[in-house]
């Protein structure tokens, strides 16, 4: 399957949480993980599914998935 966007810049802290995303975990989850509070790591994820044009989170880790983002 080819590649369906072009090289996004997500911040490292958007990148930590895509790959917790892709692991299964909450919201409240990452936040307690990454030591940021829930409402920061909901804007977060809204972000990169603004910057992803995903619809929710499965979509958002599988086409970052599909583009190399995540393994």
């Amino acid at each position: 399957m080819n590649k369906i966007m072009e090289k996004i810049k997500f911040t490292k802290r958007e990148l930590a949480i895509l790959k917790l995303m892709a692991e299964g975990l909450t919201n409240r989850e990452i936040a307690k993980n990454l030591y940021f509070s829930y409402n920061t790591i909901k804007a977060d994820i809204a972000n990169i599914f603004f910057k992803s044009k995903a619809r929710n989170r499965v979509h958002a880790v599988y086409i970052l998935t599909l583009n190399g983002y995540i393994n």
